[in-house]
């Protein structure tokens, strides 16, 4: 069986990845979400079934971001414990992306829980989180405060305390980019005006399973969702683009390939503040746009290379359909 997710969190799990969303299907307008009988958001987690607890190795997740909406073949149901989201699968492909906005994240986010995974702690024992019916969700978080732990002959382990319903609480991150940020710039990484989080409840370790901030999505003063969800090392792209370097001159700085930066830039053109005209001729813009009205489903970029004759490369076709993306 195939189902499709939006990606909500893509975190750090035993050294590969834990990837966990909620479930969509295709509509006329792109993407909308599949709701449960109660109108809730219906979360999914990929397990592989070969790795350490399920993890998902690096390789196939580390190109996956926020929001990316997601293709999972043969999916079969593995609810362990308090993880009733776990599917097996057999293979993840990208398919497409879900533009966020925040009537979209206050729906995903609206729950009656009023503790985070049955109390107001860091953690449950083994023998509480058997008996949980969930291991994921999304809340919007006040009180915010993003913070560098100093640890004895460790690396400062990043956390986040926040206010929920009245409680306070005190996770580790484990959202790599949301890592980054603050490592990098604690101060922009408190800058945000909302934070919405995907928690979730990590393995077990002495005999606890402890709550985790597995992806942080956030808003800027104007409420319009910001950037901190993109990838450090695609901001820095941008950086350099915004102070006018060419895309040759930043992959020789980088020393990665000029594709390689322009993928850098796509969640940018994705959001309308890169416009496409800038990389790909108006002719072959409005030929992408043209196939796209009459393929609407279509998502995989050989159909569109071939409906061409190659006129239009991989890469200007991505650039396209990124910018569709915002419209």
């Amino acid at each position: 069986m195939s189902l499709l997710f939006v990606c909500l969190a893509n975190s750090y799990k035993h050294n590969n990845r834990c990837l966990a969303g909620v479930l969509v299907k295709r509509s006329n307008n792109g993407f909308e979400l599949i709701q449960d009988n109660w109108g809730h958001p219906v979360w999914f987690r990929p397990i592989n079934r070969w790795t350490d607890a399920g993890a998902i190795p690096n390789e196939e997740a580390v190109e996956i971001n926020l929001f990316d909406v997601i293709e999972v073949e043969e999916s079969d149901s593995c609810p362990d414990g308090a993880q009733q989201e776990n599917y097996y699968y057999s293979s993840l492909s990208r398919a497409g992306y879900m533009k966020p906005d925040i009537t979209l994240l206050n729906h995903i986010a609206k729950t009656n829980r009023k503790v985070l995974f049955g109390n107001a702690y860091s953690s449950v024992s083994h023998d509480y989180y058997a008996r949980l019916d969930y291991s994921v969700l999304m809340i919007h978080a006040t009180d915010v405060h993003c913070y560098l732990k100093p640890r004895t002959d460790k690396q400062p382990q990043p956390r986040m305390a926040f206010t929920y319903n009245g409680n306070e609480y005190d996770f580790p991150i484990t959202d790599p980019n949301f890592r980054h940020l603050l490592e990098e710039d604690e101060d922009e990484a408190n800058a945000a005006s909302d934070y919405y989080l995907t928690l979730s409840l990590g393995a077990i370790c002495d005999d606890k399973h402890f709550k985790l901030v597995a992806g942080v999505i956030t808003c800027g003063q104007s409420n319009e969702l910001d950037m901190r969800d993109i990838p450090v090392s695609a901001r820095e792209t941008y950086r350099l683009y915004k102070q006018g370097l060419s895309i040759s001159r930043i992959a020789a700085q980088k020393n990665v390939k000029e594709e390689t930066i322009i993928s850098h830039l796509l969640p940018f053109i994705e959001r309308g503040v890169i416009a496409a005209e800038q990389f790909v001729p108006i002719e072959h813009i409005e030929k992408v746009r043209l196939y796209k009205r009459q393929h609407p489903y279509e998502d995989h970029l050989k159909p569109y290379f071939e409906a061409f004759n190659g006129e239009i490369s991989y890469i200007n076709i991505r650039i396209v359909l990124a910018s569709l993306k915002n419209n």
